[in-house]
């Protein structure tokens, strides 16, 4: 599976787009960089590739994506993010996720790093 993207949210300086009940943490980026948007807006432009495996009989799903961060209004560069994800399944209802998220800032916030281990359950 491969995607390529582009995704703007409209800013004009005073006002970003606002989407308060959304999940966010789904779309630009896992680091989190962008749960409001900017007052100028952004421009998300990424690639994501992924693929399903099977090692020793468990599913295994591998997502690799970057992300070319901007504004929409006045051209600036807020930076870039690398994210990655594997997912293991581990008993007949049991996965096992890890995540990690690399966040490199050029004109908004800091440099982040995350990385999320989780066990899901499915009833």
């Amino acid at each position: 599976m491969a995607k390529i993207g582009y995704e703007v949210l409209g800013g004009d300086g005073k006002y970003g787009f606002s989407t308060p009940f959304a999940t966010l943490h789904a779309f630009n980026g896992w680091a989190d960089k962008f749960l409001s948007t900017p007052l100028n807006g952004i421009q998300d432009i990424y690639f994501i590739a992924g693929a399903d495996f099977e090692v020793l009989q468990r599913p295994l799903v591998l997502k690799l994506a970057y992300h070319d961060f901007r504004s929409d209004n006045d051209s600036i560069r807020y930076g870039s993010e690398i994210d990655a994800m594997a997912q293991v399944t581990v008993l007949e209802r049991l996965d096992v996720l890890l995540k990690f998220a690399s966040y490199n800032a050029t004109n908004h916030g800091a440099d982040t790093t995350k990385i999320w281990v989780s066990l899901h359950y499915r009833f």
